[in-house]
């Protein structure tokens, strides 16, 4: 029996690809199997895994606010702003367009 094939709760097999694949997915002892990276899990395993009533969570969801960060790392690194000074100048735009409107 290999460390993925352990009894656990949740199942992070990251970053390796193609971790659970047909032949090792019947042996999956996890109620939550979650994709974090790089395609852990291929298709063929992902039917057996699910027919079995394990939940995954697809790498999508789960990397989502790891591409917002390294969207937000590429603007500052292109633009060479740290990110303080992007807030801040956030800031500054909302402030002077609420000074500028009309008072009602």
């Amino acid at each position: 029996m290999t460390g993925i094939e352990q009894r656990c709760d949740v199942l992070i097999p990251a970053p390796m690809e193609n971790a659970i694949y047909a032949e090792n997915a019947q042996r999956i002892k996890a109620h939550l199997v979650v994709e974090a990276a790089n395609g852990p899990v291929t298709f063929e395993a992902d039917k057996i895994l699910r027919s079995r009533g394990v939940t995954i969570l697809p790498d999508l969801y789960v990397n989502a606010g790891g591409v917002v960060v390294s969207y937000f790392e590429r603007v500052k690194n292109l633009t060479h702003i740290p990110l303080g000074l992007m807030e801040r100048r956030r800031r500054e735009r909302r402030n002077r367009r609420l000074r500028q409107r009309p008072s009602g």
